[in-house]
Order: structure tokens, then C-alpha cells, then sequence
């Protein structure tokens, strides 16, 4: 059952199949690897002492101007399905934080409309594969 949350101007849609959150039917976070759409452009940071974080830029997802159902609303904090969901709408940008299972190899993403950055532990390595559907940002 779909999840929506609703911020000034748009709503957002999450899933969940099997162990994977679906981001707007565009962005999938699975324990060991992130699909992301086909025209993202990844780059990765050089890791500090702690965090290693991978960054994504890719066209705006796809939002609902009218969703079938409210769920959740900017501001506030909610666990879904085992992920920690938080929403922020500020004037100058919406975001959504995703706290990911402890099984997960990397601890949250930050997802914006147009980007999004992963961040985990600096001793996580990471392999991007391109698709001709999508690109799949493997962790080890």
C-alpha cells in the first residue's frame, strides 16, 4: 500500500516491496544498492574519518499534485515499514530523509526533487552499472 507524503506545492509517493523503499516509482533503496533513473549523473565524495557519501543529480521525480490519500505531512517524522521517514518543507527547498534499517549498508539519504546523497560508513566502497533502463549504485 502506497505511502504519500504532502508538502506546500506537491506530494510524494513511497512503496514498499520486499525489503526495498520506492521513492516516486523512480528511485529504489535496497539493502546493498540504490536505483536511480537513467539520466542521473552520480559523483562520490572523498570519504572523511567516518562517512563516505555518493551524490546523484537526475531530472525532477515525479510528484502528485492531488494525492488519493495524505499520510503524512511536511515537518513531521514517521516510521514506515521499518524506514525512518522525515519530510522538511523550508521555503527554499523540500527534502525527505530516509533513516534506513539497520541491515542496510548505508544509514540515510537525503532526497531532494532533483538530487540526492548517500551517505554511509568510509570504509563502504562503491560500483556504479548502467542499464538501459536505470543506474544501479552497488555498496560493498
Amino acid at each position: 500500500m502506497p505511502f504519500f507524503i504532502k508538502f506546500k506545492e506537491y506530494s510524494l509517493k513511497l512503496d514498499v516491496s520486499g525489503n526495498a523503499l520506492i521513492v516516486a516509482d523512480s528511485i529504489v533503496l535496497d539493502a546493498r544498492s540504490v536505483t536511480l533513473p537513467k539520466d542521473s549523473e552520480v559523483r562520490y565524495s572523498e570519504p572523511t574519518v567516518k562517512t563516505r557519501a555518493f551524490y546523484a543529480f537526475y531530472a525532477r521525480l515525479p510528484t502528485l499534485t492531488r494525492p488519493p490519500a495524505v499520510d503524512m505531512v511536511a515537518n513531521d517524522r514517521r516510521v514506515y515499514r521499518g524506514f525512518e521517514i522525515r519530510a522538511v518543507d523550508l521555503d527554499v527547498q523540500q527534502y525527505l530523509t530516509v533513516v534506513t534499517p539497520g541491515s542496510f549498508l548505508y544509514d540515510y539519504v537525503i532526497i531532494t526533487p532533483n538530487k540526492m546523497g548517500i551517505y554511509m560508513n568510509s570504509k563502504r566502497e562503491g560500483y556504479l552499472e548502467e542499464t538501459s533502463k536505470s543506474k544501479i549504485l552497488y555498496l560493498v
